[in-house]
């Protein structure tokens, strides 16, 4: 607004405020006494419309062609994942057959162990016969 208008509405408009708010206003009667006259105008609404129509087919070609990047990029994502997932099934399953293997020679060991203390018990037994034999032997020796 040209600061000579200003200067002569300065009195009617105190404040910054007030100055918006007559703005405000001056933008909204505008808007609709354009909507009226519009409304006016034989075929209007059928030209809008149909421009609507228009613009919103393009729209929905764009969101296609938008929808088809978002797609093949998703696609590519899947792919990789895909792979990885396929590796690590790999990798379980060497790590399953290395726990077969590891159960195997703990039982291995286990058994091993198991025989190992029956010899033990086997020989303590021994001895502690011999012990005694040797004991009563003496025993009546004497």
């Amino acid at each position: 607004m040209d600061p000579a208008v200003w200067g002569n509405l300065n009195h009617l408009f105190q404040g910054e405020d007030a100055r918006a708010k007559m703005v405000r206003l001056g933008t909204r009667i505008v808007k609709h006494a354009t909507e009226e006259g519009r409304n006016c105008i034989p075929g209007y609404k059928i030209v809008a419309r149909s421009l609507g129509d228009l613009n919103g087919s393009d729209e929905t070609e764009v969101d296609v062609k938008a929808l088809r990047a978002d797609v093949r990029r998703l696609e590519k994502e899947f792919n990789e994942y895909k792979k990885e997932v396929d590796e690590l099934q790999v990798e379980v399953k060497a790590l399953a057959a290395d726990q077969l293997r590891l159960e195997k020679q703990l039982c291995e060991c286990r058994i091993n162990k198991a025989s190992a203390d029956l010899n033990i018990r086997s020989c303590l037994l021994y001895v502690i016969g011999f012990s005694l034999c040797f004991c009563i032997s003496f025993a009546w020796g004497a």
